[in-house]
């Protein structure tokens, strides 16, 4: 094991427009499909979200996490209506001792194991790794692009090798 940590989102993506908000068809939490409509808003000034007919469409399957626009409102330029994180983009961020940080690189594929399923090894890609240490001691945090899995929940220990 070079290092163990807890499973998380991937970075939020906005749904953003401008307009006034006619009705909102979405809540926290909801899993959304491509092509599902979000949002109606008049006028139809969408940013990257427009269908041409005042609704606001999703534009890949994920999960809301926050839903901040409501029918009756108005949404300003560059207002964010919603969060959102593409569905099953799911990362590990371990800890990684400073011995082993130099048998790493950015692409390489590791085994995920998560705790709770240590009898079915997950696929990791190394994404990222922290040019310093953030805990004062001598680990780096390495980061790790999972798999598509319906397992993984958030907030799961798991642990990586190579």
């Amino acid at each position: 094991c070079i290092g163990s940590g807890k499973v998380e989102r991937v970075d939020p993506q906005a749904v953003s427009a401008e307009g006034y908000v006619l009705a909102a068809y979405v809540e926290p939490g909801q899993h959304v499909s491509r092509g599902d409509v979000l949002f109606d808003i008049v006028p139809d000034a969408l940013d990257d979200m427009e269908g041409g007919d005042g609704n606001v469409y999703m534009q890949e399957d994920g999960v809301l996490l926050s839903v901040s626009a409501s029918s009756g409102t108005q949404a300003a330029k560059d207002a964010v209506l919603a969060t959102y994180c593409p569905k099953d983009a799911m990362r590990l961020v371990c800890s990684v001792d400073e011995q082993d940080i130099a048998d790493i690189q950015v692409g390489d594929a590791m085994t995920v194991t998560l705790d709770a399923y240590e009898d079915k090894p997950l696929r990791g890609v190394v994404t990222k790794i922290a040019s310093a240490s953030g805990n004062g001691d001598s680990s780096y945090d390495v980061t790790l692009e999972l798999e598509e899995n319906d397992l993984m929940r958030i907030g799961m220990s798991a642990s990586a090798e190579k």
